[in-house]
C-alpha cells in the first residue's frame, strides 16, 4: 500500500504569467494541472479597505494534484520566482486529499 499523502493545490496568479507558471510547475514534474480564468465580481467595501484585498479582473486559477512531500518546493519557488510573499501577485493553499477514486 501506498503511503504518499496526496494534496489538492490552488494557486491564483496573475494572468499573464500563466504560461511561466505552467512551466515551472511543469519543471517539478507536477502535471495533473487545471486551468480556470477568474474575473472579480467584488466591489470595493470597506472590508476590503479594511483588509487590503485590491480589485483585480485579470486572474489565472490553477489546480492541481501533487506529492504534499513537493508542496514545500512549490512555494518556495512561488515566493522566490513569482513574489507570492508580495501583496496582489497571487496566493497559493493546498488542501489534503483524503483518498482517490479513478
Amino acid at each position: 500500500m501506498d503511503t504518499r499523502q496526496i494534496a489538492f493545490m490552488v494557486i491564483i496568479g496573475e494572468r499573464e504569467r500563466r504560461d511561466e507558471l505552467l512551466h515551472a510547475l511543469s519543471a517539478l514534474h507536477i502535471h495533473l494541472i487545471n486551468i480556470i480564468y477568474g474575473k472579480s465580481t467584488v466591489t470595493d467595501t470597506l472590508w476590503q479597505s479594511a483588509l487590503g484585498v485590491v480589485h483585480e479582473n485579470n486572474r489565472v486559477v490553477i489546480t492541481c494534484l501533487l506529492a504534499d512531500e513537493h508542496t514545500g518546493e512549490v512555494f518556495q519557488l512561488l515566493r522566490e520566482q513569482f513574489n507570492f510573499d508580495n501583496p496582489n501577485t497571487g496566493i497559493a493553499f493546498t488542501m489534503p486529499v483524503g483518498k482517490l477514486a479513478f
